[in-house]
């Protein structure tokens, strides 16, 4: 179910730098580890590798991320109080992505660009997609290929497309705070990205 707008606590925050430095060593780590297959990509595993660089001691947070299973990495918490996830896109039942459309009514969130995937795990080397909108109304794509920083304002739609890995920063567990867009915006994805936001999930 979509969260209400309104009911809980805003909350905004500024990222201090050592979030930043978090996220500047599991990037730099990746692309380290990313290197090493050049010419071989295809045997690259970015969830795998994702895993073990987070279970890096270097990289531990107060409370540790849980890098178990097949879905997101999530559960981390920084000496901030702010939850620290790493997030794969979903796959439906068809077997293919679903990018995931929604603005949060009461959070600010921070997200960094990994890389992107395809449905089978493997590095997706064009990298992926950012839709948002902006405060003016207009929808904006860009290329994801890694370390792009999007920081997504209360009510700003925005949605990964093209299987993007990303590291997410926020306030709250975010599903407290998740709600539809508007049909407008649903239009507005389908004119830029080239197909239809999936309904939302409940």
């Amino acid at each position: 179910m979509f969260a209400p707008v309104g009911r809980i606590e805003f909350l905004n925050y500024d990222l201090q730098p050592d979030e930043l430095d978090w996220k500047e060593g599991v990037l730099a780590d990746f692309n380290t580890e990313k290197a090493k297959f050049a010419g071989r990509m295809n045997e690259f595993n970015p969830r795998e590798t994702l895993r073990e660089i987070v279970g890096r001691k270097k990289h531990a947070l107060p409370v540790a991320i849980d890098a178990t299973g097949d879905g997101a990495f999530r559960g981390g918490i920084n000496s901030h109080d702010r939850l620290c996830s790493i997030v794969f896109p979903h796959i439906g039942e068809t077997g293919k992505f679903l990018d995931d459309l929604h603005e949060h009514g009461d959070s600010v969130t921070d997200q960094f660009g990994v890389c992107a995937i395809n449905e089978d795990g493997s590095l997706r080397e064009d990298g992926g997609r950012a839709f948002t909108v902006g405060e003016d109304g207009r929808a904006v794509v860009k290329q994801v290929l890694g370390g792009e920083h999007f920081r997504n304002l209360p009510r700003q739609p925005h949605a990964f497309t093209d299987g993007v890995v990303f590291i997410a920063i926020t306030p709250r567990p975010i599903i407290e705070d998740t709600q539809d867009v508007s049909e407008a915006v649903r239009r507005q994805f389908k004119k830029m990205v080239g197909h239809d936001a999936p309904e939302p999930r409940s």
